[in-house]
């Protein structure tokens, strides 16, 4: 008989509530085991998904919001939380519990930089002589190398031509569905919904093109609405496809005149996005590739 995230214990043994960070395959594997253990009397899991409430009690809870996880334990008596994706650690939410009296389970955010930073953990294992694959760091080595060398630079998602050959994706789209009316794009640098932009309203000047952003990486939705875009988030984000520190200039320029609006998504609700794409469709998709069903999921009525 399958566990059940309620259960009463042996006399002898102590009340023991457990709450459950994440939503993804990891930590449905976590609550499974863990809701099979004769200690826990109570487990909860934020945000958890349809396969992990058969396991625990799911709560919508803002994992990146590290008062309201310290809230719920107190208001809980929770005695222990297990954290399972690695943007919470690497943010230092095992270093506040902690340091709010709550045990937590999972490394804390210096150690999470092993896991969070590939660029930390490769110069540690170079510091230290530990084998690793060959790797450099650059910034604007293309453009020097150019120049020294005298070759051209073909920007990724700043060029034009780059940006028109995006835009056969959307004469895709229109050529399988005419009736689309919105198309819901994911933003790096700003390429490919630049290029879809101008192809889409070119057949249809009604279409609605929605952008989607993590939260940890959202450059063009701050420069959107006037702000700084900041300095990118120290944390590593499952969407890296689309973690681009700074949009084009040419991109941010046909976004904003062509755009409806930019929505952001976090980790969490990514890796709930990749799990329906595994599940519903079988297709294995990174995160970039799965904020655009991530921010459908998370504003459907947008």
């Amino acid at each position: 008989m399958r566990p059940t995230w309620s259960r009463t214990p042996s006399l002898w043994l102590d009340l023991m509530h457990i709450l459950l960070l994440g939503s993804g395959g990891r930590e449905h594997a976590l609550a499974w085991k863990i809701a099979a253990s004769p200690l826990v009397t109570k487990l909860w899991c934020a945000p958890g998904n349809a396969g992990i409430a058969r396991e625990a009690e799911c709560v919508a809870l803002d994992i990146a919001d590290h008062a309201a996880v310290i809230d719920f334990c107190r208001t809980n008596a929770v005695d222990l939380v297990v954290v399972g994706p690695e943007t919470p650690l690497a943010a230092g939410i095992v270093d506040d519990l902690a340091g709010s009296g709550i045990k937590a389970f999972g490394p804390s955010r210096r150690a999470s930089q092993l896991e969070g930073s590939k660029g930390f953990t490769k110069a540690l294992c170079t510091e230290f002589n530990i084998p690793t694959g060959a790797y450099g760091r650059f910034t604007k080595a293309a453009d020097a190398l150019a120049r020294d060398e005298g070759l051209v630079l073909v920007h990724p998602y700043d060029d034009p031509t780059v940006i028109a050959g995006q835009g056969t994706i959307a004469l895709e789209l229109l050529a399988d569905q005419p009736d689309l009316d919105t198309i819901v794009v994911p933003i790096g640098g700003g390429g490919l919904i630049s290029g879809i932009a101008v192809a889409a309203k070119a057949l249809n000047p009604d279409m609605d093109i929605v952008g989607v952003q993590s939260t940890l990486y959202p450059s063009m939705y701050r420069l959107m609405r006037g702000e700084d875009p900041g300095p990118p988030a120290a944390a590593a984000t499952l969407a890296e496809g689309i973690a681009v520190k700074e949009p084009g200039r040419l991109t941010r320029r046909i976004v904003k005149a062509l755009v409806s609006d930019i929505l952001l998504v976090d980790d969490v609700t990514i890796e709930g996005a990749i799990e329906v794409l595994l599940e519903r469709q079988k297709l294995v998709v990174e995160g970039a590739g799965a904020a655009g069903l991530a921010a459908v999921l998370a504003a459907p009525e947008r």
